[in-house]
């Protein structure tokens, strides 16, 4: 659970205020990897 806290707050930092147009920009720009992670994490969940 730690782990998932741990994300939703790195995503939360990275992605910024959804309300700036740019936030999708950034999200696409996410490496492989993370997107990844963040799969696992939910399937694991």
């Amino acid at each position: 659970m730690n782990e998932t806290k741990k994300l939703v707050s790195a995503i939360q930092s990275e992605a910024g205020s959804l309300s700036d147009p740019s936030w999708f920009d950034r999200i696409n720009r996410w490496p492989a990897w993370m997107w990844a992670n963040i799969f696992s994490v939910f399937c694991n969940s």
